[in-house]
């Protein structure tokens, strides 16, 4: 097996200019710096955030492409937080789910609907 580490994930926006700030608000909250105009990086990981090409129907569940992204929680505190504070800047879009065996989770979408979510693992 390679030991191969994970470096950047691209995203499309369709407003580049309207989708920034949840970006800036969103990774910021999860330790993510501006590297440059769109890049926001974090222990060597980078989200990439560029201007749509052309005409596009968006984001559909279960559609081609990016489904959502996925970050780990140690507390069910730290995803109320996450919700909190992007709901303090203006991004009220997201919810939160418990699930049956214990996890419980923040879903947000970005302004072209590409979702992320915060869980707290119950094993955690």
């Amino acid at each position: 097996m390679m030991n191969l580490t994970m470096d950047h994930i691209v995203i499309y926006a369709s407003d580049i200019d309207a989708s920034e700030p949840f970006y800036a608000a969103f990774l910021g909250l999860l330790g993510f710096e501006k590297e440059k105009n769109w890049v926001f990086r974090r222990d060597g990981m980078a989200f990439d955030l560029r201007e749509a090409l052309g005409e596009s129907e968006g984001y559909e569940r279960g559609g081609p492409g990016v489904d959502h992204v996925g970050f780990t929680a140690t507390e069910r505190a730290q995803v109320d937080r996450v919700m909190m504070d992007m709901m303090a800047v203006g991004f009220d879009h997201g919810r939160i789910t418990e699930f049956d065996n214990g996890d419980y989770a923040l879903f947000i979408a970005d302004p072209d609907g590409v979702r992320f979510e915060v869980t707290c693992y119950a094993r955690n």
